[in-house]
Protein backbone atom coordinates (compact mmCIF):
# COMPACT_ATOMS: atom_id res chain seq x y z
CA UNK A 1 0.00 0.00 0.00
CA UNK A 2 1.57 3.10 -0.80
CA UNK A 3 0.31 6.81 -0.02
CA UNK A 4 1.47 9.99 -1.53
CA UNK A 5 4.93 11.05 0.06
CA UNK A 6 7.59 13.81 -1.33
CA UNK A 7 11.55 12.66 -1.70
CA UNK A 8 13.47 16.26 0.60
CA UNK A 9 16.59 17.22 0.31
CA UNK A 10 18.58 15.45 3.15
CA UNK A 11 22.34 17.46 2.88
CA UNK A 12 24.33 19.81 0.38
CA UNK A 13 28.39 19.26 0.27
CA UNK A 14 29.60 22.85 -0.24
CA UNK A 15 32.84 23.26 -2.43
CA UNK A 16 34.25 25.51 -4.41
CA UNK A 17 32.15 24.27 -7.44
CA UNK A 18 28.78 24.99 -5.41
CA UNK A 19 29.78 27.81 -3.97
CA UNK A 20 30.13 29.30 -8.02
CA UNK A 21 27.49 27.56 -8.84
CA UNK A 22 23.95 29.73 -10.02
CA UNK A 23 22.09 30.26 -6.97
CA UNK A 24 19.45 33.12 -8.70
CA UNK A 25 15.97 33.49 -8.33
CA UNK A 26 13.87 30.23 -9.84
CA UNK A 27 9.86 31.02 -10.14
CA UNK A 28 7.24 28.27 -10.04
CA UNK A 29 4.35 28.64 -11.38
CA UNK A 30 1.26 27.01 -9.75
CA UNK A 31 -1.79 26.53 -12.16
CA UNK A 32 -3.98 29.06 -10.91
CA UNK A 33 -1.04 31.50 -11.08
CA UNK A 34 0.12 31.60 -7.51
CA UNK A 35 3.25 30.87 -6.38
CA UNK A 36 2.65 31.06 -2.36
CA UNK A 37 0.92 29.00 -0.19
CA UNK A 38 -0.05 28.84 3.26
CA UNK A 39 1.29 25.69 5.28
CA UNK A 40 1.83 23.86 8.71
CA UNK A 41 5.08 24.18 10.59
CA UNK A 42 4.46 22.28 13.64
CA UNK A 43 6.11 19.02 11.99
CA UNK A 44 3.95 16.70 13.58
CA UNK A 45 3.58 13.57 10.92
CA UNK A 46 -0.46 13.52 11.88
CA UNK A 47 -0.10 17.41 10.90
CA UNK A 48 -2.34 17.28 7.18
CA UNK A 49 -0.40 18.97 4.25
CA UNK A 50 -2.26 21.42 3.39
CA UNK A 51 -4.10 21.55 0.08
CA UNK A 52 -7.00 24.05 -0.73
CA UNK A 53 -7.87 21.49 -4.43
CA UNK A 54 -9.43 18.33 -3.32
CA UNK A 55 -9.15 15.21 -4.68
CA UNK A 56 -11.26 14.03 -6.92
CA UNK A 57 -14.31 11.54 -5.82
CA UNK A 58 -14.70 8.85 -8.88
CA UNK A 59 -17.49 7.08 -7.34
CA UNK A 60 -19.34 9.50 -8.28
CA UNK A 61 -18.32 10.54 -11.77
CA UNK A 62 -18.25 8.98 -15.40
CA UNK A 63 -15.20 7.22 -15.98
CA UNK A 64 -15.96 7.07 -19.42
CA UNK A 65 -15.21 10.91 -19.76
CA UNK A 66 -11.97 10.63 -18.98
CA UNK A 67 -11.07 6.76 -20.43
CA UNK A 68 -13.04 4.34 -22.84
CA UNK A 69 -10.96 0.91 -21.73
CA UNK A 70 -9.94 -0.97 -24.62
CA UNK A 71 -10.03 -5.07 -24.65
CA UNK A 72 -8.15 -6.37 -21.62
CA UNK A 73 -7.68 -9.92 -22.31
CA UNK A 74 -4.72 -12.12 -22.84
CA UNK A 75 -2.30 -8.79 -22.42
CA UNK A 76 1.31 -9.21 -22.06
CA UNK A 77 3.99 -7.81 -20.48
CA UNK A 78 7.88 -8.44 -20.92
CA UNK A 79 9.93 -6.16 -18.28
CA UNK A 80 14.01 -7.03 -17.81
CA UNK A 81 15.89 -5.94 -15.16
CA UNK A 82 19.29 -6.84 -17.05
CA UNK A 83 20.96 -4.12 -19.00
CA UNK A 84 22.69 -3.74 -22.10
CA UNK A 85 26.26 -2.95 -22.73
CA UNK A 86 25.10 0.14 -24.53
CA UNK A 87 23.23 1.35 -21.55
CA UNK A 88 26.30 0.43 -19.21
CA UNK A 89 28.33 2.24 -21.63
CA UNK A 90 26.12 5.31 -21.18
CA UNK A 91 25.78 4.97 -17.49
CA UNK A 92 29.60 5.03 -17.02
CA UNK A 93 30.29 7.89 -19.11
CA UNK A 94 27.29 9.96 -17.22
CA UNK A 95 29.14 9.30 -13.83
CA UNK A 96 32.53 10.22 -14.88
CA UNK A 97 31.03 13.44 -17.11
CA UNK A 98 28.92 14.57 -13.51
CA UNK A 99 31.94 14.07 -11.67
CA UNK A 100 35.02 15.55 -13.58
CA UNK A 101 36.34 12.52 -15.42
CA UNK A 102 37.91 12.45 -18.78
CA UNK A 103 39.74 10.31 -21.49
CA UNK A 104 40.83 13.17 -23.48
CA UNK A 105 41.02 16.74 -23.99
CA UNK A 106 41.60 18.58 -27.36
CA UNK A 107 44.46 21.28 -27.09
CA UNK A 108 44.50 22.48 -31.12
CA UNK A 109 41.79 24.64 -31.35
CA UNK A 110 39.55 27.57 -29.88
CA UNK A 111 36.90 27.37 -27.56
CA UNK A 112 33.29 27.15 -28.88
CA UNK A 113 30.06 26.93 -28.11
CA UNK A 114 28.94 23.60 -26.70
CA UNK A 115 32.70 22.49 -25.72
CA UNK A 116 33.01 21.36 -22.13
CA UNK A 117 36.55 23.10 -20.92
CA UNK A 118 38.75 22.10 -17.76
CA UNK A 119 39.89 25.09 -16.43
CA UNK A 120 41.60 26.29 -13.00
CA UNK A 121 40.01 29.95 -11.36
CA UNK A 122 41.34 32.20 -8.57
CA UNK A 123 39.23 34.63 -7.34
CA UNK A 124 39.86 38.20 -6.12
CA UNK A 125 37.99 41.08 -3.98
CA UNK A 126 39.87 44.22 -3.84
CA UNK A 127 42.91 42.14 -5.06
CA UNK A 128 42.89 39.83 -2.34
CA UNK A 129 42.26 35.74 -2.69
CA UNK A 130 39.05 34.66 -0.77
CA UNK A 131 37.85 31.88 0.64
CA UNK A 132 36.27 29.31 -1.27
CA UNK A 133 36.82 31.13 -4.66
CA UNK A 134 39.88 28.87 -6.01
CA UNK A 135 39.91 25.60 -7.74
CA UNK A 136 41.78 23.32 -10.27
CA UNK A 137 40.60 21.16 -12.89
CA UNK A 138 37.05 21.98 -12.76
CA UNK A 139 34.59 21.65 -15.43
CA UNK A 140 32.27 24.17 -16.85
CA UNK A 141 30.55 23.88 -19.99
CA UNK A 142 29.90 26.75 -22.66
CA UNK A 143 25.89 26.39 -22.77
CA UNK A 144 23.02 27.97 -21.81
CA UNK A 145 23.29 26.80 -17.92
CA UNK A 146 26.81 26.41 -17.19
CA UNK A 147 26.77 25.97 -13.30
CA UNK A 148 28.10 29.03 -12.57
CA UNK A 149 27.08 32.06 -11.47
CA UNK A 150 26.14 34.38 -14.64
CA UNK A 151 28.81 36.13 -16.17
CA UNK A 152 31.76 33.51 -15.35
CA UNK A 153 31.68 32.32 -18.87
CA UNK A 154 31.85 35.31 -21.00
CA UNK A 155 35.31 35.61 -21.64
CA UNK A 156 36.32 31.67 -22.28
CA UNK A 157 34.83 31.78 -25.95
CA UNK A 158 36.71 31.86 -29.01
CA UNK A 159 39.98 31.47 -26.93
CA UNK A 160 42.83 28.70 -27.42
CA UNK A 161 43.68 26.27 -24.84
CA UNK A 162 46.49 27.64 -22.22
CA UNK A 163 44.65 30.98 -22.52
CA UNK A 164 44.52 32.91 -18.94
CA UNK A 165 41.44 35.52 -19.03
CA UNK A 166 40.67 37.71 -15.91
CA UNK A 167 36.78 37.93 -15.70
CA UNK A 168 34.67 40.39 -13.47
CA UNK A 169 31.34 39.47 -12.17
CA UNK A 170 29.08 40.37 -9.83
CA UNK A 171 27.49 37.46 -7.11
CA UNK A 172 23.66 37.61 -7.01
CA UNK A 173 21.64 39.55 -4.42
CA UNK A 174 20.48 36.38 -2.86
CA UNK A 175 24.17 34.41 -2.94
CA UNK A 176 25.33 33.62 0.06
CA UNK A 177 25.50 36.33 3.08
CA UNK A 178 29.34 36.96 2.65
CA UNK A 179 29.36 37.21 -1.16
CA UNK A 180 25.25 38.20 -2.28
CA UNK A 181 26.27 41.57 -4.10
CA UNK A 182 29.24 41.80 -4.27
CA UNK A 183 32.41 42.02 -7.07
CA UNK A 184 35.01 39.92 -7.42
CA UNK A 185 37.57 39.15 -10.64
CA UNK A 186 38.22 35.18 -11.33
CA UNK A 187 41.68 34.88 -13.34
CA UNK A 188 40.76 31.53 -15.26
CA UNK A 189 43.04 29.11 -17.12
CA UNK A 190 41.66 27.01 -19.63
CA UNK A 191 43.69 23.62 -19.66
CA UNK A 192 41.84 21.69 -22.33
CA UNK A 193 38.66 21.04 -24.06
CA UNK A 194 37.33 17.34 -23.03
CA UNK A 195 37.09 15.35 -25.91
CA UNK A 196 35.29 12.07 -24.28
CA UNK A 197 34.07 11.63 -20.81
CA UNK A 198 35.11 8.28 -19.11
CA UNK A 199 37.51 6.53 -16.76
CA UNK A 200 40.73 5.29 -16.70
CA UNK A 201 42.48 2.83 -14.17
CA UNK A 202 43.56 6.02 -12.53
CA UNK A 203 40.76 7.68 -12.37
CA UNK A 204 38.77 4.80 -11.24
CA UNK A 205 41.11 4.15 -8.70
CA UNK A 206 40.68 7.78 -7.48
CA UNK A 207 36.99 8.04 -7.43
CA UNK A 208 36.21 4.60 -5.90
CA UNK A 209 38.93 5.24 -3.38
CA UNK A 210 40.70 2.54 -4.35
CA UNK A 211 38.03 0.12 -3.83
CA UNK A 212 38.35 -0.64 -7.58
CA UNK A 213 41.33 -0.26 -9.61
CA UNK A 214 40.45 -0.90 -13.05
CA UNK A 215 37.96 0.23 -15.24
CA UNK A 216 36.78 -3.68 -15.78
CA UNK A 217 36.34 -4.08 -12.03
CA UNK A 218 34.27 -0.87 -11.91
CA UNK A 219 32.42 -1.79 -14.94
CA UNK A 220 31.40 -5.22 -13.43
CA UNK A 221 30.27 -3.23 -10.06
CA UNK A 222 28.39 -0.66 -11.63
CA UNK A 223 26.55 -3.55 -13.61
CA UNK A 224 25.68 -5.45 -10.48
CA UNK A 225 24.44 -2.42 -8.62
CA UNK A 226 22.63 -1.35 -11.81
CA UNK A 227 20.27 -4.26 -12.19
CA UNK A 228 20.28 -4.53 -7.86
CA UNK A 229 18.39 -1.01 -8.04
CA UNK A 230 16.21 -2.49 -10.97
CA UNK A 231 15.51 -5.70 -8.80
CA UNK A 232 14.48 -3.41 -6.12
CA UNK A 233 12.39 -0.74 -7.63
CA UNK A 234 11.04 -4.06 -10.16
CA UNK A 235 7.33 -3.87 -8.65
CA UNK A 236 7.22 0.19 -9.58
CA UNK A 237 8.52 -0.29 -12.47
CA UNK A 238 6.05 -2.64 -13.68
CA UNK A 239 3.06 -1.53 -12.20
CA UNK A 240 3.83 1.86 -14.38
CA UNK A 241 4.67 -0.38 -17.53
CA UNK A 242 0.83 -1.83 -16.65
CA UNK A 243 -0.50 1.34 -16.82
CA UNK A 244 1.24 1.93 -19.97
CA UNK A 245 -0.31 -0.88 -21.53
CA UNK A 246 -3.69 -0.15 -20.47
CA UNK A 247 -3.21 3.18 -22.28
CA UNK A 248 -2.31 1.63 -25.38
CA UNK A 249 -5.05 -0.44 -25.93
CA UNK A 250 -7.51 2.24 -24.55
CA UNK A 251 -8.76 6.00 -25.62
CA UNK A 252 -7.76 8.17 -23.37
CA UNK A 253 -10.20 11.26 -24.16
CA UNK A 254 -8.95 13.41 -20.92
CA UNK A 255 -7.15 13.39 -17.77
CA UNK A 256 -9.05 15.39 -15.63
CA UNK A 257 -7.35 18.76 -14.67
CA UNK A 258 -8.83 18.85 -10.92
CA UNK A 259 -6.81 15.10 -10.04
CA UNK A 260 -3.49 16.64 -11.61
CA UNK A 261 -4.32 19.79 -9.15
CA UNK A 262 -4.49 18.18 -6.17
CA UNK A 263 -1.24 16.09 -7.26
CA UNK A 264 0.76 19.25 -8.30
CA UNK A 265 -0.20 21.28 -4.93
CA UNK A 266 -0.26 18.20 -2.19
CA UNK A 267 3.68 18.00 -3.95
CA UNK A 268 4.60 21.56 -3.59
CA UNK A 269 3.12 22.21 -0.56
CA UNK A 270 4.66 19.40 1.23
CA UNK A 271 7.95 21.11 -0.23
CA UNK A 272 6.94 24.28 1.12
CA UNK A 273 5.93 22.36 4.52
CA UNK A 274 9.67 20.72 4.59
CA UNK A 275 11.92 23.96 3.60
CA UNK A 276 9.95 25.89 6.36
CA UNK A 277 10.65 22.98 8.91
CA UNK A 278 14.08 22.76 8.14
CA UNK A 279 14.83 26.37 7.44
CA UNK A 280 17.77 26.76 9.87
CA UNK A 281 19.81 23.78 8.39
CA UNK A 282 19.17 24.54 4.81
CA UNK A 283 20.27 28.18 4.93
CA UNK A 284 23.30 26.90 7.00
CA UNK A 285 24.22 25.24 3.99
CA UNK A 286 23.63 27.78 1.34
CA UNK A 287 19.82 27.54 0.26
CA UNK A 288 18.90 30.76 1.39
CA UNK A 289 15.14 30.68 -0.07
CA UNK A 290 12.14 28.42 -0.42
CA UNK A 291 13.00 29.03 -4.94
CA UNK A 292 16.40 27.79 -3.96
CA UNK A 293 15.44 24.50 -2.02
CA UNK A 294 12.95 24.00 -5.09
CA UNK A 295 16.11 24.21 -7.60
CA UNK A 296 18.00 22.21 -5.56
CA UNK A 297 15.72 19.29 -5.70
CA UNK A 298 14.47 19.65 -9.35
CA UNK A 299 10.90 20.26 -8.54
CA UNK A 300 10.39 23.03 -11.26
CA UNK A 301 7.10 23.68 -12.99
CA UNK A 302 7.64 20.97 -15.52
CA UNK A 303 8.83 18.37 -13.06
CA UNK A 304 5.71 19.41 -10.73
CA UNK A 305 3.37 18.74 -13.67
CA UNK A 306 4.27 15.55 -15.26
CA UNK A 307 4.18 13.68 -11.96
CA UNK A 308 0.87 14.74 -10.68
CA UNK A 309 -0.47 13.80 -14.78
CA UNK A 310 1.42 10.88 -14.29
CA UNK A 311 -0.36 10.05 -11.08
CA UNK A 312 -3.64 11.42 -12.48
CA UNK A 313 -3.47 9.24 -15.48
CA UNK A 314 -3.06 6.27 -13.36
CA UNK A 315 -6.05 7.09 -11.56
CA UNK A 316 -8.64 6.93 -13.89
CA UNK A 317 -6.62 3.89 -15.42
CA UNK A 318 -7.08 1.85 -12.44
CA UNK A 319 -10.46 3.37 -11.95
CA UNK A 320 -11.86 2.33 -15.60
CA UNK A 321 -10.41 -1.55 -14.98
CA UNK A 322 -11.78 -1.67 -11.47
CA UNK A 323 -15.54 -1.00 -12.73
CA UNK A 324 -15.06 -2.71 -15.97
CA UNK A 325 -13.63 -6.07 -13.91
CA UNK A 326 -16.29 -5.11 -10.82
CA UNK A 327 -13.63 -4.97 -8.13
CA UNK A 328 -15.07 -3.24 -5.21
CA UNK A 329 -13.95 -2.84 -1.66
CA UNK A 330 -15.90 -3.75 1.51
CA UNK A 331 -15.94 -1.37 4.40
CA UNK A 332 -13.70 -4.05 6.54
CA UNK A 333 -11.01 -4.18 3.55
CA UNK A 334 -11.16 -0.37 3.58
CA UNK A 335 -10.58 -0.13 7.50
CA UNK A 336 -8.05 -3.15 7.46
CA UNK A 337 -5.87 -1.28 4.91
CA UNK A 338 -5.74 2.19 6.63
CA UNK A 339 -4.62 0.78 9.76
CA UNK A 340 -1.88 -0.74 7.77
CA UNK A 341 -1.25 2.43 6.22
CA UNK A 342 -1.39 4.63 8.99
CA UNK A 343 1.02 1.72 10.99
CA UNK A 344 3.73 1.75 8.45
CA UNK A 345 3.56 5.66 7.85
CA UNK A 346 4.09 6.50 11.19
CA UNK A 347 0.68 7.91 12.13
CA UNK A 348 -0.90 7.91 15.81
CA UNK A 349 -4.01 6.53 14.58
CA UNK A 350 -6.34 5.36 11.62
CA UNK A 351 -8.37 8.93 13.00
CA UNK A 352 -5.04 10.72 12.28
CA UNK A 353 -4.29 9.33 8.81
CA UNK A 354 -7.71 9.92 7.89
CA UNK A 355 -7.47 13.30 8.77
CA UNK A 356 -4.34 13.96 7.14
CA UNK A 357 -5.33 12.98 3.58
CA UNK A 358 -8.92 12.82 3.54
CA UNK A 359 -10.79 9.69 3.32
CA UNK A 360 -12.21 10.49 -0.35
CA UNK A 361 -8.12 9.94 -1.24
CA UNK A 362 -7.88 6.80 1.05
CA UNK A 363 -10.74 4.75 -0.44
CA UNK A 364 -9.11 5.41 -3.61
CA UNK A 365 -5.77 4.41 -2.80
CA UNK A 366 -6.87 1.17 -1.39
CA UNK A 367 -9.24 0.94 -4.47
CA UNK A 368 -6.27 1.47 -6.57
CA UNK A 369 -4.29 -0.84 -4.48
CA UNK A 370 -6.69 -4.29 -4.61
CA UNK A 371 -7.09 -2.87 -8.43
CA UNK A 372 -3.10 -3.38 -9.59
CA UNK A 373 -2.99 -6.85 -7.45
CA UNK A 374 -5.86 -7.81 -9.55
CA UNK A 375 -4.46 -6.59 -13.04
CA UNK A 376 -0.89 -7.95 -12.07
CA UNK A 377 -2.71 -11.45 -11.72
CA UNK A 378 -4.47 -11.09 -14.96
CA UNK A 379 -1.23 -10.21 -17.14
CA UNK A 380 1.08 -12.50 -18.09
CA UNK A 381 4.76 -11.39 -17.26
CA UNK A 382 8.12 -12.31 -18.97
CA UNK A 383 10.85 -11.47 -16.96
CA UNK A 384 14.13 -12.06 -15.94
CA UNK A 385 14.15 -10.98 -12.31
CA UNK A 386 14.89 -14.91 -11.49
CA UNK A 387 18.35 -14.95 -12.79
CA UNK A 388 19.45 -11.85 -11.40
CA UNK A 389 17.41 -12.23 -7.59
CA UNK A 390 20.81 -13.32 -6.34
CA UNK A 391 21.93 -9.50 -6.31
CA UNK A 392 19.67 -9.03 -4.07
CA UNK A 393 21.54 -11.60 -1.09
CA UNK A 394 24.67 -10.52 -2.27
CA UNK A 395 26.99 -8.26 0.14
CA UNK A 396 27.33 -5.05 -1.52
CA UNK A 397 30.68 -3.13 -1.09
CA UNK A 398 30.45 -0.34 0.93
CA UNK A 399 32.16 2.91 2.04
CA UNK A 400 33.55 4.20 -1.06
CA UNK A 401 33.07 7.94 -0.37
CA UNK A 402 31.49 8.00 -3.75
CA UNK A 403 28.36 8.52 -6.20
CA UNK A 404 29.27 5.79 -7.99
CA UNK A 405 27.04 3.39 -10.10
CA UNK A 406 24.41 2.64 -6.60
CA UNK A 407 23.75 6.20 -6.76
CA UNK A 408 20.58 8.21 -8.98
CA UNK A 409 22.69 8.22 -12.17
CA UNK A 410 21.92 4.39 -12.38
CA UNK A 411 18.62 3.86 -10.86
CA UNK A 412 16.51 4.52 -14.19
CA UNK A 413 15.52 1.20 -15.50
CA UNK A 414 17.04 0.09 -18.83
CA UNK A 415 16.19 1.54 -22.10
CA UNK A 416 15.32 -1.36 -23.92
CA UNK A 417 14.04 -3.33 -21.05
CA UNK A 418 10.31 -3.41 -21.64
CA UNK A 419 7.82 -4.12 -24.77
CA UNK A 420 4.05 -4.36 -24.35
CA UNK A 421 1.91 -6.96 -26.83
Amino acid sequence: MKIRTLTALAAVCLSATILLSSCGSFTITTPDGSDTVTTDKSGSTDTPTKNEYPVMDFSKEDITKYIVLGNTEDLKLTYNVGISEELLDDTLKNIAKNNGYYTELITDRATEKGDTLIIDFEGLMDGELFDGGSAENKMISLSEKTGYIEGFDKDLYGVTVGTVVNTEVTFPADYYEELAGKKAVFKITVKGIVKEFGFTDETVNEYTKGDYKTVDEFREYSRKMIIKSNLENFDSAVEDKLIDLLVSVSDVKEIPQAQIDYYYYYDYNSAKEYYEQNKGILIYYGISSFEVYLQYIGMTETALTESATKEARKDIVLVAYAKATGITVSDDEYENAVADMADKYGFSSTSALKVSFGETYLKLAVLKDKTMKALRTSVTLTTDYDEYSYLLKEEEKNDTGTDSAEGSETEAEPQDSVTAE
